[in-house]
């Protein structure tokens, strides 16, 4: 009996043990199943790449930025993107299939609704047209609810919906299964909206982000107020782009094959920020797997900038020469973080930029990341800053804000930057407006990493792709200076003519306008980026604007 019963029990063991490890195998992502897609596959996995991100992507500030086009990698706590409604559906293409939605380049047809509906209308008879339709033609509900139930049931992934009121419209890409993506939002601000209408980011809804939304909140009626035929909906029509027999570019090709896996990279340093020669910057890219299989071998390699060498990096980081590579297995669901740190060279130039842009994950390209050299300590910095603060603690008066610079530099370092007359004279000599660029002259060069802009370049000429997203605090060292002028209104307000800011740490900035007379003021910034009264907001209201750091002076 006692034998008999051990060996019920050995068997119920190994029974035990076999369950068990069936049930704890690994499914991994198959290669060669995944190297099988079709074109529609290759719009929907880049659509949610950018959805997955659940970062704020803002609609006010894209008027520079159509031709953009950023990789969802691009938008990052640090290094934040900006894409309205037809730009997101515009860029999704482009990072997909190297095209824009409309078959011209965006110099000639930019991605605005007006364009994708006009493009509709006139080549009605094109594969890639499925119909363009005004709602006046349709009065009863009957005839509404029939077109409509034609139009959904032809709906394909990757389909474009663009609708027109008399005054503005909206551009939505169809994914399958019933939904839509699209970015949504007009303002910096937080919005009012229920939180539980924007599914999966992270609780709450911001204007910009990209929103998973049901296809029938266009088609039913009653469902919202998205509805094609409601209130001030005058035309819509749906672009079928993938019917021009488009070819998957070579990072969406490497997309395809890393299906799910979302990285966000970032800087110890911050972006567009300033290191002396001799010192340390970490980078650290957080890679998350979103699908339900895990990965075998996922590699992360970087190249470094050549002024920098080599420190250490996470367990499992290497590094040959500049290269440095780290390989692991990343379960279903699973979040990994890797980091590594490198050191500026003694041998750099004052005023070089290091770009990190060469970060990959299976090939899939991550963000870019931009560091300037400096000549100045973080003592020099703190010097000037403090200098400043005294500036505003004595209220001094500078009858032209570019003054206060001049000023603050000679008598915190005897440090002569520049000598003009006034700051219109000094943006002269920095913004190229007609060909939105910097000129080249010892004031352009010390323009921070792709820190500026203004109204002026965007309404006069879109393309320049150097312009930053949105100038943040991550993106400033102390001593940076901020200077804009502008003759327009923001938001029903008068903006200073001429504004000076220098940036002293801690979100302060000391400031020197036109309108408080010259009076130099220590202004502390909002906590929200999102508040439309943000100074680093209002930059962009400006007609020019650029941020110069002394830092970057070689002489």
């Amino acid at each position: 009996m006692k034998k008999l019963l051990s060996i019920i029990l050995a068997l119920s063991l190994t029974t035990a043990l076999i369950s068990f490890s069936a049930c704890d195998e690994v499914e991994y992502a198959d290669a060669s199943k995944d190297a099988n897609y079709t074109q529609e596959d290759v719009a929907v996995e880049v659509a949610y790449a950018y959805y997955r991100q659940e970062l704020q992507q803002n609609y006010s500030q894209t008027m520079s930025r159509r031709n953009i086009n950023p990789s969802p990698e691009e938008a990052t706590n640090q290094h934040m993107i900006f894409l309205d409604c037809s730009s997101f559906v515009n860029a999704v293409y482009y990072e997909a299939f190297g095209e824009n939605v409309m078959p011209y380049p965006t110099l000639e047809k930019s991605p605005q609704t007006g364009n994708y509906m006009n493009y509709a209308f006139e080549n009605l008879s094109s594969p890639d047209v499925v119909g363009a339709w005004y709602t006046a033609d349709y009065t009863t509900e009957d005839a509404r609810a029939t077109l409509l139930n034609s139009v959904k049931s032809q709906l394909k992934p990757g389909d474009v919906i663009d609708y027109r009121s008399a005054s503005a419209g909206h551009a939505l890409i169809y994914v399958g299964d019933g939904k839509i993506l699209h970015s949504m939002g007009n303002d910096f601000f937080e919005s009012s909206r229920p939180e539980s209408t924007n599914e999966g980011q992270k609780g709450k809804e911001l204007n910009g982000t990209v929103q998973l939304i049901d296809v029938d909140t266009l088609f039913v009626k009653n469902s919202s107020n998205r509805y094609l035929f409601g209130s001030g909906k005058v035309s819509f029509c749906v672009l079928r782009p993938i019917a021009r027999g488009l070819t998957t570019t070579k990072e969406s090709q490497a997309r395809m094959l890393a299906k799910g896996l979302d990285g966000e990279k970032t800087s110890n340093k911050g972006v567009n920020t300033a290191l002396t020669r001799g010192e340390e910057v970490t980078y650290t890219l957080t890679l998350k797997n979103h699908r339900d299989l895990a990965y075998k071998n996922v590699e992360i390699k970087d190249v470094l900038d050549n002024n920098l060498t080599f420190v250490s990096g996470s367990d499992g980081v290497s590094c040959n020469g500049q290269t440095v590579t780290f390989t692991k297995e990343i379960k279903a669901g699973e979040t990994i973080t890797v980091s590594w740190t490198a050191k500026v060279k003694d041998t750099a130039t004052v005023g070089a930029i290091i770009v990190s842009d060469k970060t990959t994950v299976q090939g899939v390209t991550q963000a870019t990341i931009k560091h300037s050299v400096s000549k100045l300590s973080s003592a020099n910095l703190q010097a000037v800053a403090t200098k400043a603060k005294q500036y505003a603690t004595e209220q001094k008066v500078f009858a032209n804000p570019i003054d206060m610079v001049e000023s603050l530099y000679k008598d915190a370092l005897n440090l002569t930057l520049f000598d003009y007359e006034n700051l219109s004279l000094a943006l002269d000599d920095i913004i190229d407006i007609e060909n939105a660029s910097l000129k080249n002259t010892s004031l352009s060069s010390m323009v921070a990493p792709d820190l500026y802009g203004g109204q002026k370049i965007t309404k006069l000429y879109r393309a320049n792709k150097d312009i930053i997203r949105l100038i943040t605090t991550e993106n400033l060292n102390v001593g940076d200076i901020i200077i804009a002028e502008s003759d327009d209104l923001y938001e029903g307000q008068t903006l200073p003519d001429r504004v000076v800011y220098i940036y002293v740490g801690d979100k302060q900035v000391v400031s020197c306008t036109t309108n408080a007379n010259g009076k130099v003021k220590l202004v502390t910034m909002s906590d929200s980026q999102y508040e439309k009264e943000h100074i680093l907001v209002t930059i962009f209201a400006y007609e020019r604007y650029a941020v110069l750091r002394p830092s970057m002076a070689s002489n």
